[in-house]
């Protein structure tokens, strides 16, 4: 008697293609769920970079009005619950603290700025979502937005 036509052969090959059929169907579900939250993620990115430019203009606005003495309160009264940040040239922060990686960064590539340079594209289509924030006509740092934890 050979063993796939026992009653023993059969519960194994059913067992064996019921298996198959669900990890093919986790699959399946798997990677477009993936996809659909790496599509959500891009999205997301893609409004943050726009927040973090508005915010910034306004931000660059209200200085003008008032000056980088109050930057804090300015922040602020405008973040409207994001996870914003300022990093100065001279190091000063506001708003929520990135990690000190970021900011050695942030910091030594505005110093190393030329007057007139623009604003890096790689700041801008980072995960923060980098924007400028000018003061009198010149670039007196950065402004960004972190990523919304899951938490969040």
């Amino acid at each position: 008697m050979r063993w796939h036509r026992s009653l023993f052969g059969r519960i194994a090959i059913g067992f064996l293609v019921a298996v198959t059929t669900v990890l093919a169907v986790q699959a399946i579900v798997t990677v477009r769920l993936a996809d659909a939250n790496n599509q959500a993620s891009n999205a997301e990115r893609i409004t943050r970079q726009e927040r973090a430019r508005l915010l910034a203009a306004e931000l660059s606005r209200a200085l003008e009005r008032t000056g980088v003495a109050n930057l804090d309160s300015e922040l602020r009264r405008l973040e409207n619950n994001e996870n914003a940040f300022v990093i100065l040239k001279d190091g000063h922060i506001a708003g929520r603290r990135p990690g000190p990686g970021l900011i050695n960064i942030v910091v030594t590539g505005l110093n190393e700025m030329q007057p007139g340079q623009a604003f890096p594209l790689a700041w801008e289509r980072s995960d923060f979502g980098g924007a400028p924030v000018m003061y009198r006509g010149s670039m007196v740092g950065a402004l960004g937005i972190l990523p919304r934890t899951a938490f969040e």
